[in-house]
């Protein structure tokens, strides 16, 4: 089997099932009883049926098909199908030999009764109540939705939904059970999850917060994002450029250091903030320098448990890889990859 080089990044799973107004615990659902449900609902279906529109008949804002799901021993992977705006039957592309101010755009036909989209993959391990993401070529670990996708799924299509119909005949849920009498509870599905963090460094930083010389900040700035094309525009005025609404921007990588100390409630918010992002470029992250220590920078994305692998897979073709082969490739290397989620020794 041909090897791959993926990175896999770990999220801790804060809630995945049933939860009352407040309520830390669930009422009832879990991780593996969710897997287990996604694919018993899924079995033989067709692809362009697993999308799910959120309780009430709304289309979510980024649509998601389910691609696969595959159990291997207690763990479980799964893939996702993220789908990209088309017009009239077309998806667009821009040449790279394009000059900025004038693209040159082509419309692409898409082939009838296709989905155009990119694939994204998962390995969700219950028993530890984690999940990671597998990134293979995409930028995009697709997480956020892939959370959303299970969320919808476990408010309108699991067992415990309870339907009825409103007063034209359309499916509605009326609450959620799992008892055998039906009647619903007033109950709200949740799937929440966060970067898996290793508090060692963290906990450094917050024991030395006094120390702390210098905050740096480095990231990916996305011109359809409005306040990173303000941050962009006033970065360029600060540098005695003259942007004119941003004309020119379409992406860019910024580096910023500042001489502040922030207080013990400041830093440990920074991290609250920090992780409360989606990072799909390991570019991403936040630093401190101390006194004393100023040849070091403390990167909290290395706190995360992300790293490169190597995975012995097939693939189906050039965008899909088959289920069985990845689960058999992290089975493999199971033991070298949970390493990540080892707590860090104290900076």
């Amino acid at each position: 089997m041909p090897v791959e080089q993926v990175r896999i990044s770990f999220y801790k799973m804060r809630k995945c099932g049933f939860f009352g107004w407040g309520a830390a615990e669930p009422a009832f659902g879990s991780l593996a009883d969710t897997m287990a449900q996604l694919a018993q609902w899924s079995d033989g279906m067709a692809l362009g049926l697993t999308k799910i529109a959120n309780p009430g008949g709304r289309e979510p804002s980024h649509p998601v098909y389910l691609a696969g799901i595959h159990q291997r021993a207690r763990d479980w992977v799964f893939a996702t199908w993220n789908e990209v705006p088309a017009h009239d039957g077309e998806v667009a592309s821009v040449s790279i030999n394009s000059v900025v101010g004038d693209p040159e755009v082509h419309m692409n036909a898409i082939v009838a009764n296709s989905i155009p989209g990119f694939a994204t993959y998962f390995w969700v391990l219950p028993d530890l109540g984690v999940l990671a993401s597998i990134r293979f070529t995409h930028a995009a670990t697709g997480h956020g939705p892939m959370c959303g996708y299970l969320e919808r799924f476990l408010a309108v299509e699991s067992n415990y939904a309870v339907a009825g119909e409103d007063e034209v005949g359309n499916r509605v849920i009326l609450g959620y059970t799992d008892q055998d009498d039906n009647v619903p509870k007033k109950l709200w599905a949740r799937v929440r999850s966060e970067p898996y963090a290793k508090r060692g460094q963290r906990r450094f930083l917050l024991n030395n917060w006094h120390r702390i010389t210098k905050v740096i900040r480095r990231g990916s700035l996305d011109a359809t994002k409005p306040a990173n094309r303000r941050w962009w525009q006033g970065m360029a005025s600060f540098l005695h450029a003259q942007p004119q609404d941003g004309n020119g921007f379409v992406s860019a990588q910024a580096y910023v250091e500042l001489q502040y100390t922030p207080t013990e409630d400041e830093l440990a918010a920074m991290f609250d903030a920090e992780d409360a992002e989606t990072h799909d470029s390991p570019w991403d992250d936040l630093g401190f320098q101390l006194q004393n220590d100023s040849n070091k920078i403390h990167w909290i994305g290395r706190s995360r448990a992300s790293d490169v692998f190597q995975l012995d897979v097939v693939r189906q073709n050039a965008e899909m890889v088959d289920l069985d082969s990845l689960a058999r490739a992290l089975s493999g290397q199971r033991t070298r990859i949970l390493r990540l989620l080892e707590e860090d020794e104290d900076a």
